[in-house]
């Protein structure tokens, strides 16, 4: 990942608790739009469980043209 803002934010470590973070991303796979989050839930102890979900979300083919740039 490069340099920048959104390589901070992610990287940031500024003593708070935290909590939760996730990681969305949509794409174009096969011709369909697919939501892929990556979850990290953290406990009170310090410990954290990573977790991930791929959504199908619309074919590329089902969106009229008048809706897309």
């Amino acid at each position: 990942m490069q340099d920048g803002p959104f390589k901070q934010a992610i990287e940031k470590d500024d003593n708070d608790m935290v909590i939760m973070q996730q990681f969305i991303v949509l794409k174009i796979k096969n011709g369909i739009i697919v939501k892929e989050t990556h979850m990290r839930n953290h406990s009170f102890h310090g410990d954290y469980q990573d977790s991930y979900l791929s959504e199908t979300l619309v074919k590329i083919g089902d969106i009229p043209k008048e809706t897309t740039h």
